[in-house]
């Protein structure tokens, strides 16, 4: 199945694509809305020195994946399971929010001349 436009897409009641480039132009991460959990494939995962998007393994652009991370925040689920590193779960949505936004400023200011 091709995906056309920015998504989001719903698979029936249970899953929803959200398309999340950066990593690649077309990555998308995939929610399962009954378990609230959120598999991002390369889009995102834990390290030992926390959230991150893996960027010397970036194949489109550093800019579009920061801010893919941000607009993960509009979506509702606990959990992150990655392609890669250990999952992450959230205690709440505040806590979710809360860590993809610090996440998101961090690196938002570690690349702003790329935002000017």
């Amino acid at each position: 199945m091709k995906l056309k436009g920015n998504g989001p897409w719903s698979l029936g009641d249970d899953i929803m694509l959200v398309h999340a480039p950066g990593h690649t132009e077309g990555t998308v991460c995939l929610l399962y809305k009954p378990l609230k959990i959120l598999f991002t494939g390369d889009h995102l995962m834990m390290t030992e020195s926390g959230l991150s998007i893996m960027e010397m393994y970036n194949k489109y652009s550093v800019h579009k994946q920061v801010d893919s991370v941000q607009k993960l925040i509009q979506f509702d689920f606990d959990w992150i399971i990655p392609g890669h590193g250990q999952r992450i779960e959230f205690k709440d949505a505040q806590e979710k929010n809360t860590v993809l936004e610090a996440f998101f400023q961090e690196k938002y200011n570690q690349h702003s001349s790329s935002y000017k």
